[in-house]
């Protein structure tokens, strides 16, 4: 069955289409039931919804045998399902950087988590929240920033909360916290929540289930926009499912066989973060905006697991957080949008976090700001055409650097930076066989590539690449 094509917006330009270097061997498999046409576009709302630690195997629809997520398996069956969805890093700021810029986080100097007190993004990256204000969005963040402090009362130097990211609205923690009872614990003050720089007491409303305070305040938003008609942006991050992990009591009962604390402890709080996806898809449909919201669902990385150990999932795959094999990078992809996408489809495209940036900004009609991008819209995915990445897709983090076409990745592990990895993730996608001795000439066709890139990267860090905003 051939393509169909789907008017949303306005035409893409070549100036709206992620800047890249080099050309690669990329190949899109066109899906068997194309989107149907839309008669009439209207703009849509933005919702991207992210966990934190959750593995490509951590979902029921990815085939595991014991974890409740009925939700996120509704996701899946009415919208589309990404099988190749890779974070953009295999840790936290970098990919919540790379999420909301459409830049690689080495493009601003992120190479791993941000400690509190010790660095930011810098403040002249443009975020989502940013770059849709002049289609009249309004942008809210809700949960993990990790991205700069949110209050320090020491030190402000890297003083960076979302509304000096753009965001008009927000309920954000610096970093982690316990996922139940949040404010029981080692955490002080800076690391609570914060609303629009107020500090947040603890009072009944903020106990119990982490992931269903994150969604109470992104719904609060959420239900204050579609009464007022506004299009928005809401970025929610769960701080499950990175440790401190707590029991989530109130879901142990879909789990009465499992024995294993950890696991239950581990398993109950995706189910919270299921249930509190589910609320939110209910109430976008009582809301009635449900039908025109692109709602996005993914996780920063892989699953943590330390010396071969691990609860998390991460299905088949090689590598967990902190590596750039497919179990550290490779997460759950889900798209749900009634109104463009009308039948279900599993996609079998590379996609990354870095392509919601130019996605986002493509189907509202604006162009991507003057200044490289790693990212690629999407958009022609959505309308179920053929796409060709225009060139590979870089990752890094904590040492780590891999170069990545639509068949084949180079890769160099953290300590043996003179020896590349090649895997052919067609025929061996689980990493098993390194081909870098067999094929040297390919080897170091992708070297050059990751190297130019490389340096692109430092040219965005020394604030060489691009014109004023």
């Amino acid at each position: 069955m051939g393509c169909n094509s789907m008017k949303i917006g306005v035409p893409m330009s070549p100036s709206m289409i992620a800047i890249v270097l080099t050309p690669a061997l990329i190949v899109f498999l066109c899906p068997d039931e194309p989107a149907q046409a839309v008669d009439e576009y209207v703009t849509p709302n933005i919702i991207v919804v992210m966990a934190d630690d959750q593995g490509w195997g951590d979902v029921r629809y990815n085939g595991h045998a014991v974890l409740h997520t009925p939700n996120l398996d509704a996701m899946a069956e009415n919208g589309l399902r990404f099988d190749r969805f890779y974070a953009n890093a295999s840790m936290c700021s970098p990919t919540r950087a790379g999420t909301l810029t459409g830049r690689n986080n080495l493009r601003s100097g992120i190479g791993g988590p941000i400690a509190h007190g010790r660095g930011h993004m810098p403040a002249d990256e443009i975020t989502l929240a940013e770059a849709l204000r002049p289609a009249g969005y309004v942008s809210g963040h809700f949960g993990k920033w990790h991205l700069g402090d949110i209050h320090n009362n020491e030190n402000q130097k890297h003083l960076l909360h979302p509304g000096h990211a753009g965001f008009d609205h927000w309920f954000s923690t610096q970093n982690v916290l316990p996922t139940f009872n949040p404010y029981q614990g080692k955490f002080d003050e800076n690391h609570h929540y914060y609303r629009n720089g107020k500090y947040v007491p603890e009072t009944d409303a903020m106990k119990g289930d982490d992931s269903r305070i994150v969604m109470d305040g992104a719904l609060e938003f959420i239900r204050s926009q579609a009464k007022a008609r506004k299009p928005f942006f809401a970025f929610i991050c769960f701080h499950a499912m990175h440790n401190p992990l707590v029991m989530v009591p109130q879901y142990q009962e879909h789990y009465p066989d499992v024995t294993d604390r950890k696991q239950l402890v581990y398993y109950t709080n995706v189910t919270a973060i299921d249930t509190a996806v589910g609320r939110l898809r209910t109430e976008m449909r009582r809301l009635k905006i449900a039908d025109n919201t692109m709602l996005w669902f993914t996780s920063d990385n892989g699953p943590l697991h330390k010396q071969g150990t691990g609860i998390g999932s991460k299905g088949p795959y090689r590598g967990s957080k902190g590596m750039l094999y497919e179990g550290g990078i490779r997460v759950p992809g889900l798209l749900e949008w009634p109104h463009v996408i009308k039948q279900a489809r599993t996609v079998k495209y590379m996609a990354v976090t870095t392509d919601i940036f130019p996605t986002s900004l493509d189907v509202v009609g604006l162009k991507l700001p003057d200044r490289p991008y790693d990212g690629t819209s999407l958009r022609p995915v959505i309308e179920g055409k053929k796409l060709k990445r225009q060139g590979g897709v870089g990752f890094g983090a904590k040492g780590w650097r891999a170069w990545q076409t639509e068949r084949f990745k180079l890769l160099r592990v953290k300590g043996k930076e003179s020896k590349w990895e090649l895997y052919d993730l067609w025929d061996d996608p689980y990493e098993k066989n390194n081909l870098a001795s067999d094929r040297p000439n390919l080897v170091a066709s992708l070297a050059h590539e990751i190297d130019a890139w490389s340096q692109s990267c430092k040219s965005s860090q020394d604030g060489k690449d691009y014109g004023a905003p």
